[in-house]
């Protein structure tokens, strides 16, 4: 079998495989194409916002590093900006990510000496990998891709003991950018120089890894936020676990001299634990569509540019333009709503529900499955207004959602 013949097979079950999932997506949601996590729509609302509004937050009235990556919504960005704001851009540079991370394995392989049949075998496999991460919009693909890259220039390098080209420094300093787990490649790979007794080149690949992290910092810190935002190294939804194991057994690969090349096979339970996966990722969509896409559509019709809070911030922050914050258990106080102007919060968490002020009315509950949503109100003078907009909503609303007054 030919090179080109093995590329074209693995490219083409690797699309096949994306518009097939996006088809059953759109099948259970009413023709509506709708991304299986929520992250992926605060990274939506970000890449909007920069590009739009000027502003790195979900909102274009404050800075807030809601992101779960500082690389991937500014490349989102300038797509949105001359396409428009559409769910399914994520998913196409998912994919082209995807078919440039396949040929440059492919490429890897020849240039290894690997027999035809190993090739097939393992692209194969990265092919049938590969769509579940594509669907979900996040940044996981192309934190695949640069961390392949940036291990086989490096790689390279280091066994030649040649130069290191100011490709791995780039490379370095995006696979940070994309995530921040990626310090650790960087280390690992530091730690590999530095057996080489290759220290400058070790220190050089630290400093431009740890770069963008000391930046972000820095301007977090600058608008009281955190060193280190919590979205960057939240440990989150399968796709984050299926990531971080691919990356291991690719570099795996990229390491394996010839009688080690079986090491391919340990993609397999990889590649069938992403196809399980894949075949759930519509009843993710589903879910989201059943339960976040209700409160998010009343959000949109009455409730677009007022400052809301809740504890669910992604579909909701895509659909509206008004100022939000995210809640956890140390910001529910009455003081940081009535400074921020928060007159509405929205909570999914009956945990977090108990730590409300007292003086928040409670308005309405909306019963969902699997989770319910209940809204609260700090100006009673509001409490009316919202009844009367969730009566004239509610004949919007799929059957499945009840509201219960208070």
């Amino acid at each position: 079998m030919g090179q080109r013949s093995i590329r074209v097979m693995a490219l083409a079950l690797l699309v096949i495989c994306v518009l097939a999932g996006g088809a059953a997506i759109m099948a259970r949601t009413k023709g509506e194409f709708v991304l299986p996590t929520e992250k992926a729509y605060v990274n939506c609302t970000m890449a909007r916002g920069l590009f739009f509004y000027k502003v790195w937050g979900v909102s274009k009235h404050q800075f807030m590093p809601a992101a779960t990556s500082l690389l991937y919504p500014i490349l989102l960005g300038p797509v949105f900006f001359i396409f428009g704001s559409h769910l399914v851009i994520p998913v196409l540079v998912n994919l082209a990510a995807a078919i440039w991370l396949l040929i440059a394995m492919h490429r890897w392989m020849m240039k290894k000496d690997w027999v035809a049949s190993q090739q097939v075998w393992l692209l194969m496999v990265a092919a049938g990998l590969l769509p579940l991460l594509v669907l979900t919009g996040t940044e996981y693909v192309v934190y695949l891709l640069l961390a392949f890259l940036f291990w086989t220039n490096s790689y390279n390098s280091w066994e030649r003991n040649s130069t290191l080209p100011w490709t791995c420094y780039l490379y370095v300093t995006l696979l940070v950018s994309i995530r921040y787990e990626g310090i650790v490649l960087v280390l690992l790979m530091s730690i590999y120089f530095i057996a080489r007794q290759r220290n400058i080149d070790a220190l050089k690949l630290l400093l431009f890894g740890a770069m963008p992290i000391v930046i972000y910092g820095i301007i977090c810190r600058i608008h009281e936020d955190a060193f280190v935002p919590t979205p960057m190294v939240e440990i989150k939804g399968a796709d984050w676990w299926l990531s971080q194991l691919a990356v291991v057994l690719l570099i795996i690969v990229a390491n394996a001299t010839p009688q080690y090349r079986f090491a391919g096979v340990l993609l397999l339970p990889m590649a069938l634990t992403g196809v399980v996966l894949f075949c759930r990722a519509s009843d993710d969509s589903l879910s989201i569509y059943q339960t976040q896409y209700p409160v998010a559509g009343f959000l949109r019709r009455c409730y677009y540019r007022r400052p809301l809070a809740t504890n669910h911030l992604g579909v909701m922050s895509y659909f509206t333009l008004g100022n939000k914050i995210t809640l956890r258990d140390s910001s529910i106080s009455d003081s940081v709503m009535r400074m921020k102007g928060i007159a509405l919060v929205i909570l999914s968490n009956d945990r977090l529900q108990a730590l409300v002020h007292p003086e928040w009315s409670k308005v309405a509950s909306w019963q969902t499955r699997p989770e319910g949503y209940t809204f609260y109100i700090q100006d009673s003078a509001l409490v009316k207004w919202v009844r009367k907009s969730m009566d004239e909503y509610r004949y919007f609303l799929p059957q499945s959602i009840h509201i219960e007054y208070d």
